[in-house]
């Protein structure tokens, strides 16, 4: 495990999604974060402060339901903290 409930390959997939979003990385419609390790790279994304770029990728792909809201939830969450 790399941090608080997170594992190397969480931290994998939060870079690519920051990659994509900085337009450093083609997209790859094989991008997928399902519910086996969504609480993963979410808690990644918390930690490193990456919920907007992470939130930005997701809502554009289908991702379930129930992984929305969790990322909603953080993402407004953040966004107040930084306020």
């Amino acid at each position: 495990m790399c941090g608080a409930g997170y594992s190397v390959a969480d931290i994998e997939m939060l870079l690519s999604v920051c990659c994509r979003e900085l337009g450093t990385a083609h997209p790859v419609d094989g991008l997928r974060i399902d519910s086996d390790n969504w609480g993963g790279v979410l808690a990644a994304a918390l930690d490193h402060g990456l919920i907007g770029p992470l939130q930005s990728t997701l809502t554009t792909r289908s991702v379930p339901e129930s992984i929305l809201s969790s990322l909603q939830t953080a993402y407004l969450t953040q966004a107040a903290s930084n306020f």
